[in-house]
């Protein structure tokens, strides 16, 4: 038996359930051939799952405490005592 599945990419690939296969939609590879032939024979695969969309809950909007810069002392041209 077959299913359709949905990808991320908005298409769909075959998941073949007796193996857990998934099986491009893709003419030259033979896992496709046998589903066209099983579709052929009047069988039909169980539609694809809804999307799932995440759920973004609101919260409060994250601030940032940033502490104050502390002015960088200058360097002068005078000599240093030492």
């Amino acid at each position: 038996m077959y299913k359709k599945y949905n990808t991320p990419f908005g298409n769909y690939v075959i998941h073949r359930l007796t193996d857990n296969a998934f099986i491009p939609l893709d003419p030259a590879n033979t896992d496709y051939q046998e589903y066209l032939r099983w579709v052929s024979e009047g069988n039909e695969p169980l539609p694809a799952d809804e999307p799932q969309l995440p759920v973004v809950e609101e919260s409060a909007p994250i601030v940032e405490e940033v502490a104050p810069v502390a002015e960088e002392a200058t360097p002068t041209d005078e000599p240093s005592e030492g």
